[in-house]
């Protein structure tokens, strides 16, 4: 193995000793040139999210393999690359396919994903990567398929990417293609005369409410994501804004807004 000093320069960039080891031994073995490596700067990632290779099963795994296989509904079978949700001594880690928005949870010694460290991930690739997700989000939305945009809007959010609000109603305009007519859903509450009481702004209403304020409507996925809640909660956080302090709000398939006179403040 080459010692540091002969370490090409970008890849000394590259914080994980596993996968600076990996690019070394290819670079030796002729596998890998130099000028066939991405050379834009490693990615950071947050700390409970991994990018590294998967092995899936389809069926049951052959009983000589040492550890149990937990996915039964894997998109595919063989090794592939995934986003790893969940901190390495977690009880469950979160699987998460961007190439066809699936998930899947599975235990840390799973043999989805025992054995293997993280791969490689340039800021480039990692841009790749966003802009797939959220392409593939936009055309699986379009069609009318259920797909994990949940978990796709949890990894968007980790990466400080915007969570796509496309809904069945404005597929058809910005892909081109028809698609199956649905009854757009909405709901909401109008605000009182006047503010009942004040929000705590660090309350969980309160960090609610300061998500969703604006004139835009914002994605309630995107909400779940950042603050680790349900659809339901967020929801029911709205309702309460408006019963307990007769703040105003409004819902459109997967957004929301808040819905307030110019001249209040809501804070206490």
């Amino acid at each position: 193995m080459a010692d540091l000093l002969d370490i090409p320069e970008f890849l000394q960039r590259w914080p994980e000793p596993g996968v600076k080891s990996q690019l070394l031994q290819a670079l030796s073995e002729g596998v890998l040139r130099e000028e066939e490596l991405d050379v834009s700067p490693p990615a950071v990632l947050p700390d409970d999210l991994r990018w590294q290779k998967v092995y899936y099963m389809l069926g049951s795994a052959p009983k000589h393999m040492g550890h149990k296989y937990w996915i039964k509904d894997a998109p595919h079978l063989g090794q592939s690359l995934a986003f790893l949700i969940g901190a390495e001594d977690a009880g469950k880690i979160t699987v998460f396919c961007p190439y066809t928005i699936w998930s899947a949870q599975v235990r840390p010694d799973a043999g989805e994903i025992i054995g293997y460290g993280p791969e490689p991930l340039t800021e480039d690739a990692l841009a790749r990567l966003v802009s797939m997700i959220t392409h593939g989000w936009e055309e699986f939305a379009s069609m009318g398929f259920q797909r994990d945009y949940d978990v796709a809007a949890l990894v968007l959010t980790k990466l400080g990417a915007e969570v796509p609000k496309i809904s069945i109603q404005d597929a058809e305009a910005q892909t081109g293609r028809p698609v199956k007519e649905k009854k757009e859903r909405r709901g909401g509450k109008p605000h009182a005369d006047e503010l009942i009481k004040p929000v705590t702004r660090t309350s969980k209403r309160g960090q609610v409410a300061e998500f969703f304020l604006g004139s835009d409507q914002k994605s309630i996925r995107e909400c779940m994501a950042r603050m680790s809640m349900t659809r339901n909660s967020v929801l029911s956080a709205l309702s309460m804004l408006n019963k307990d302090h007769g703040i105003g709000y409004e819902t459109v398939n997967d957004t929301a807004s808040i819905l307030i006179p110019i001249d209040w403040d809501i804070w206490k």
